[in-house]
């Protein structure tokens, strides 16, 4: 199982700990929904598409979309009213098939790392009520490029590169770990078959079945 062969692990969290793309997607579509279904189904096809940006820079494209003038307080606002929105439905959206169990039953022998886009605060409260938080050695969330995170993790840690793995869902996941010479996963789900990677990305669908295609 090539999971066992590493000793550090970065995670993303939506898509690949929680089954939560569609939930961002419907909060995202809430907060334009005065600008009618097709602006809406604009703004779930491209966050769907684009799952690993953060929310600020999508609601700041999205109310460009509108072609409104707009300041930083309404930005703000939005931001704030996403985070309301969401963080209730992503706890309750259901786990990637295996992941609980894999995080359980190798706690142990690897050490563990969240990278996400997420809100770091609000990532961490998430995790604390989902009780995972004890899995990770350290939760990133933004304003915190995943990059950065990784890149932190490496230094203050003095880990070894060829034993660490990012396990995304994204291109933005891939260029990160490529930022920092890491190797990385795909978790392929319905939502990013349009993803394109070089043809020696290994992919795992979940966390069940270990075994990894190129």
């Amino acid at each position: 199982m090539i999971l066992n062969h590493y000793k550090y692990i970065f995670f993303d969290f939506d898509g690949v700990i929680k089954e939560s793309l569609t939930v961002k997607a419907e909060a995202f579509k809430e907060l334009f929904r005065e600008h009618g279904e097709s602006f809406c189904q604009n703004i779930w096809e491209h966050h769907m598409q684009n799952g690993g940006l953060s929310r600020i820079n999508k609601i700041k494209l999205y109310m460009d979309w509108t072609g409104k003038d707009f300041n930083n307080t309404k930005l703000e606002e939005l931001v704030n009213e996403f985070g309301d929105l969401v963080k209730d439905k992503v706890i309750k959206s259901p786990w990637v098939p295996g992941v609980l169990e894999f995080l359980k039953e190798k706690k142990d022998d690897q050490i563990f790392f969240i990278v996400s886009a997420a809100p770091e605060q609000e990532l961490q409260e998430i995790c604390s009520m989902l009780r995972i938080s004890k899995f990770f050695t350290k939760i990133y969330g933004s304003p915190v490029s995943k990059t950065k995170a990784i890149s932190d993790s490496i230094n203050h840690h003095n880990l070894s590169l060829n034993e660490c793995l990012m396990i995304g869902d994204y291109n933005n996941d891939r260029i990160a770990a490529s930022n920092n010479r890491i190797s990385f996963v795909l978790r392929s789900h319905e939502f990013n078959t349009n993803v394109k990677v070089p043809s020696d990305i290994r992919v795992i669908e979940n966390f069940l079945r270990r075994e990894i295609s190129n």
